[in-house]
C-alpha cells in the first residue's frame, strides 16, 4: 500500500494531469452538456482518486481559468505583434477586444438560456447536438 506521504502528491498530479486533459475538452467551445458531464467526470474522478468531490471541483474549476487566462495572453499577445508589424491599428485591437468580449457574453448568454431551457423541459443537452459535437461530423451521439 502506498503511504499517505506519497499517495497525496500523486494523487494532486494525477488529479492535474486528467484535469488538464478534460479542460481541453470542455473549453472546445461546444455548446451542450457540459455541466452534467463535468459533473460526472467530478464525482468519478473523486471517486477514482478518493478525494472530496468539491477539491476535485476547485481544483478543475482553478484549472479552467488559468487555461482560459493564458489563452486569452496569448491572443492579446498575437494581437500586439499585428499592432507592432503594422497590419492592424491600436484602435483595430481594441475593437476586435471589444467584439471578442461581446461575443463572449452572447455564448455565456446562450448557454444559460439552454440550460434554463433544458432545465424546463427535463432534455439533456447532448440531444441537441445529434449528428455532430466534437472532431466534427460523426462525433455525436445517433439516432437509431
Amino acid at each position: 500500500m502506498i503511504s499517505k506521504s506519497i499517495k497525496q502528491p500523486l494523487t494532486m498530479s494525477a488529479l492535474v494531469a486528467i484535469a488538464g486533459i478534460g479542460t481541453l475538452g470542455i473549453t472546445s467551445g461546444i455548446v451542450s452538456a457540459h455541466s452534467s458531464n463535468d459533473s460526472e467526470f467530478t464525482s468519478s474522478l473523486s471517486e477514482k482518486l478518493n478525494v472530496d468531490e468539491a477539491e476535485v471541483q476547485t481544483a478543475m474549476d482553478e484549472l479552467k481559468e488559468e487555461r482560459q487566462a493564458e489563452r486569452e495572453a496569448e491572443y492579446s499577445e498575437e494581437l500586439q505583434s499585428l499592432v507592432d508589424s503594422g497590419e492592424i491599428t491600436e484602435d483595430q485591437k481594441a475593437a476586435i477586444e471589444t467584439k471578442r468580449e461581446e461575443m463572449e457574453a452572447e455564448r455565456e448568454s446562450r448557454q444559460a438560456e439552454l440550460e434554463t431551457w433544458s432545465e424546463e423541459n427535463g432534455i439533456d443537452l447532448s440531444y441537441l447536438r445529434l449528428s455532430g459535437g466534437r472532431g466534427g461530423p460523426g462525433g455525436g451521439m445517433r439516432m437509431r
